[in-house]
């Protein structure tokens, strides 16, 4: 029906309330070529609504209005189909009671659930239980949860690497301070966190999927006796379905565990760098006190290669002065050279003891005065500190 004008639409709108309760599907359809007007197709059933799934060649709107079923079961999930470049396996189910019929709307399925489906389908000793409802979201959670088990493995082989070898072969300590180890057991620990939500997640599907079936079972089992159609029982699929729950619980345990096992590794990287660094720290001081000690050594002898200084620095200057003053050579009367020493020689002695004695004297005052106020200075020190 195209709709030309705005009165047709407004007619449409005002008696869509009466027919809609008649139809199934109704599509909408607006095209952006030149000249082209909205389409409406009312009535439309599930064979009937295959043309406009196509991709369209010009840019087109369609709008689908689906009327839910009024005896049965309707449900829109995804699954995470691990860390894959195909999105998330997007699932939409109708379960029809008064017909026992299924319809199955399924995106970005995963190959190997695809596998399973054809070729049950294709053989005749396994087509029949595709009839019985859920066997298909069976089939898609169970490649999932296959999915999932395989990155948890490869994961966990990387895990078991580190804690066998330190992740390359070596001895932990040889990689402590290596930037990529660091980093790449910091990417374990943060896949494991997130595989474990992922996990639940999909537990968190299952449990869904559970409880439709029960409620499924449940209202098939009040019709069974008032309808004449034949349906597959659900057990099969319930206790599969509660089964890969059970799984999923299991998995996110070990997965728990494996991230708890990877931030140990972390936790002792830390420690082995901490006693590493403390060890290195010790040599420093023992290295420090070494050398502190022969410097004192060294001060000491200073000490004393000063003082014996200081003792021939008063005689070394004082005999500097007077030199060429108290000895003189000269000839006896029988021609002899002899070494005349000046009446004057008495004051060097008297000169030098007291001013040696007065040098020392002026260093011990020095000293001690050093002393003391270093030790003040210490005092007041601790005393700060203490406050």
């Amino acid at each position: 029906m195209a709709l030309n004008s705005k009165s047709a639409i407004q007619e449409l709108l005002d008696r869509s309330g009466l027919e809609q309760a008649n139809t199934r599907i109704d599509v909408l359809e607006l095209n952006l070529s030149p000249g082209a007007s909205p389409v409406w197709h009312p009535g439309l059933d599930d064979s009937g609504i295959l043309p406009y799934l196509m991709d369209p060649v010009t840019p087109t709107l369609r709008v689908f209005f689906i009327t839910s079923i009024r005896n049965g079961f309707e449900g829109f999930y995804q699954y995470i189909n691990g860390w894959t470049d195909t999105g998330p396996a997007s699932v939409w189910f109708s379960h029809q009671m008064d017909t026992g019929s299924s319809t199955y709307f399924l995106v970005d399925c995963p190959e190997g659930a695809k596998i399973d489906i054809l070729r049950s389908a294709a053989s005749q000793d396994t087509h029949i239980p595709l009839f019985c409802p859920f066997v298909i979201d069976l089939l898609i959670a169970n490649e999932c949860a296959s999915s999932w088990r395989a990155l948890v493995d490869e994961e966990r082989e990387l895990l078991l690497d580190w804690e066998n070898n330190g992740g390359q072969g070596i001895p932990l300590q040889s990689i402590i301070y290596t930037p990529s180890a660091t980093e790449r057991l910091h990417g374990l620990f943060r896949n494991f966190r997130t595989i474990v939500e992922d996990v639940e997640d999909l537990r968190e599907r299952l449990d869904f999927l559970i409880e439709i079936a029960r409620k499924h079972e449940s209202v098939l089992s009040n019709s069974t006796s008032s309808s004449s159609i034949q349906t597959p029982a659900l057990y099969p699929a319930i206790e599969n379905l509660e089964f890969l729950s059970s799984r999923c619980r299991i998995w996110k345990r070990w997965i728990a565990n494996y991230g708890e096992r990877t931030q140990l590794m972390m936790n002792l990287f830390f420690s082995i760098a901490s006693q590493m660094d403390n060890r290195n720290n010790l040599d420093i001081a023992n290295l420090t006190s070494k050398i502190a000690i022969e410097t004192k050594r060294d001060s000491s002898s200073m000490i004393t290669i000063a003082a014996v200084t200081m003792i021939f620095l008063p005689g070394t200057f004082i005999s500097a002065v007077f030199s060429m003053v108290f000895f003189s050579l000269g000839t006896n009367r029988a021609g002899q050279t002899t070494l005349n020493a000046a009446p004057q020689l008495w004051y060097y002695f008297v000169i030098t003891i007291p001013l040696t004695g007065l040098v020392f004297a002026v260093w011990q005052w020095w000293r001690r005065r050093r002393q003391a106020d270093m030790g003040s200075k210490k005092q007041s020190g601790e005393l700060s500190q203490e406050k």
